[in-house]
């Protein structure tokens, strides 16, 4: 099975938080996991605030960053990609950054796993295209 899987749920992976032996259990899945490449900013920079925080070091912060090209095959961003994100947005009243994810799991033909549950709630709210899973 093919998921896209959003910032939310790969933060998860690498740092100690709510949720995250939910996230971990989804390595166990077989599958294949696909994200915009946009991805590996927002998890860097959920990252950083982490160590800023004291809840993560640089260290495991870069080699998560490391990590997640060998676990994600990582989609570029291109145009159409872009404006199908920013329709969605509209339509959603939802930020761009969001529905780049959901963009890109309707363009795959996969499965949205997010741990997102105010996009979840609107998602389940206008409906969707996608076949979108909150990990819990």
């Amino acid at each position: 099975m093919k998921s896209v899987i959003d910032s939310s749920i790969v933060v998860k992976w690498f740092v100690d938080e709510p949720g995250r032996d939910s996230a971990v259990g989804l390595l166990d899945e077989s599958g294949m996991f696909i994200a915009p490449d946009i991805l590996l900013a927002e998890v860097a920079n959920a990252l950083w605030r982490k160590v800023r925080s004291g809840l993560a070091d640089v260290d495991q912060a870069e080699k998560a960053i490391s990590e997640i090209a060998a676990m994600i095959i990582l989609r570029p961003m291109d145009a159409d990609l872009m404006q199908a994100s920013l329709r969605l947005a509209r339509q959603l009243e939802h930020s761009v950054y969001d529905c780049v994810f959901l963009a890109c799991a309707i363009s795959e033909g996969a499965e949205l796993v997010t741990a997102d549950s105010r996009f979840y709630d609107k998602l389940r709210q206008v409906g969707t295209d996608a076949k979108v899973r909150i990990l819990t």
